[in-house]
């Protein structure tokens, strides 16, 4: 049991490098159509939708320790905000949304692409105050939006796939649990 989660825990470190990887340097060649996939958030929206926190915690503090290591433009910061968001999105996946469905996943991932934004603004915008970089613009939180709508493509695929292949929707998530029969 404890070797299954060590190869589990590996492989998801290994993910997690390789993705934040490509988020930091193969994605600045991409062309316009591919650019917009982003996959450190959509992965770990979809870690937090399937009930894998660990496994998440994981992906984000690999991905991020790798793209803040092999960023062009400097430190963002990113080990620091994936964990972050990763602990944000598993509160409001456990206080707030009430499923685990399509929609909840669409709610997490919008967050997430907001939380992302106002993290990378709060971190250009101490970087300008110091004299190191140029401003961040409010014209910035626009180039937000086809990366979000690509992710909801992805996600509607994935949703729609994983129904297909397994045969069955994501359960609803029950809180309160039945009160056990005495006697």
């Amino acid at each position: 049991m404890i070797f299954m989660n060590i190869k589990r825990i590996i492989f998801f470190a290994i993910m997690g490098l390789l993705f934040g990887l490509y988020e930091s340097t193969a994605m600045t060649f991409l062309t316009p159509p591919f650019f917009y996939f982003h996959p450190l958030i959509l992965i770990i929206v979809f870690l937090i939708i399937t009930d894998r926190v660990r496994e998440s915690y994981i992906f984000a503090l690999a991905a991020g320790i790798t793209r803040d290591f092999y960023s062009l433009e400097g430190s963002l910061f990113i080990f620091m905000e994936l964990p972050l968001l990763v602990f944000a999105l598993k509160f409001i996946a456990e206080r707030v949304l009430t499923n685990q469905s399509l929609y909840s996943s669409l709610v997490l991932d919008s967050f997430a692409r907001l939380f992302n934004w106002f993290w990378v603004a709060a971190i250009e915008s101490l970087r300008s105050l110091f004299g190191s970089a140029p401003g961040f613009l409010l014209s910035d939180l626009f180039a937000v939006w086809p990366i979000f709508l690509f992710d909801v493509a992805l996600l509607c695929l994935i949703f729609f796939f994983g129904n297909f292949v397994f045969k069955r929707f994501l359960a609803m998530r029950s809180f309160f649990k039945a009160p056990k029969a005495y006697g």
